[in-house]
């Protein structure tokens, strides 16, 4: 594998992350990195048709890929990671019930300034406020694609769906697009579920959540302890249970928040709480019970 920056002389922060290469290489002997001025190495930057300073280039067995005016090192992290991939990952999403998936690239605007005007973040990116552009964001930063699906319209779920996510939807399934979602599961599959509180859980999806011990109840979340401002349907979770996937994430807001409780034991099933309010949360909905998870 074979990394190649051509860096900014006069940029401190790009000269910095030359400097942090250079021991990157040291210590990594299967990973060859070139650091190249982009002022004085002209014709190197044509054979890789770079014309922007601060480029990476990665190629490893054919592959490769390009970021462009970048002095962030996760950015070259995630740049390998792309390369290292010999297939594709797809993230199917679940389309036809109201959720706000568009499929496409992201578009930048001027809107929002990604990771807070740090050196090298510059884009800005403009969303919907019930889109999902962050999402595909980073699931095109690290090397999976998207597109969309309609279960009612198939008859199993493709095989190239590495993961099968509905965020958002609002509008019921049909029996049959719970049977292939079911039978997709008892196959491997792989499936993330983000319902809004006003979709209907109907018998068939219900037994199939059951399954999995699971059960969604209807209602939107109210903590009086945390929550965001004076909105106590802003649930705010300052902590999180131990689990890899959170271990890193520092607080969050869940504005409208619908309330999940997991069932007693399932043969054969490990579950495990991701996100937790508090204690005294309640549920906005005469239907709704007393909860302490979410």
């Amino acid at each position: 594998m074979a990394l190649t920056y051509f860096y900014n002389s006069k940029d401190d922060n790009a000269y910095a992350a030359k400097q942090v290469l250079a021991v990157v290489a040291r210590q990594n002997p299967h990973l060859g990195i070139r650091t190249l001025d982009l002022d004085t190495e002209l014709v190197a930057a044509r054979e890789y048709g770079v014309k922007l300073y601060n480029t990476v280039v990665v190629e490893a067995e054919g592959r490769r890929t390009q970021v462009e005016n970048t002095v962030d090192l996760r950015q070259m992290a995630y740049a390998i990671e792309r390369v290292l991939q010999r297939r594709t990952q797809m993230v199917c999403f679940v389309t036809c019930h109201g959720e706000q998936y568009a499929p496409g690239h992201v578009h930048y605007s001027h809107v929002e300034i990604l990771a807070g005007g740090e050196p090298g973040h510059s884009d800005t990116i403009e969303a919907p406020p019930d889109g999902l552009d962050r999402l595909k964001l980073a699931l095109e930063t690290i090397g999976y694609n998207d597109r969309a699906i309609e279960p009612a319209t198939l008859p199993a779920i493709p095989e190239d769906c590495a993961v099968v996510a509905d965020l958002g939807a609002t509008s019921a399934y049909a029996p049959a697009e719970v049977h292939v979602l079911s039978d997709y599961l008892a196959h491997g599959g792989h499936v993330l579920l983000a319902y809004d509180p006003r979709f209907p859980v109907a018998p068939e999806l219900a037994s199939l959540l059951a399954s999995a011990a699971l059960t969604v109840e209807n209602g939107v979340i109210v903590d009086p302890l945390n929550h965001y401002g004076t909105d106590q349907e802003e649930a705010a979770v300052p902590y999180y249970p131990p689990h890899p996937i959170t271990e890193q994430v520092a607080l969050t807001v869940f504005p409208g928040a619908r309330p999940i409780r997991l069932r007693g034991p399932v043969a054969g099933l490990t579950a495990a709480e991701l996100v937790t309010t508090s204690k005294r949360q309640l549920c906005a909905s005469a239907r709704c019970e007393r909860s302490h998870g979410a």
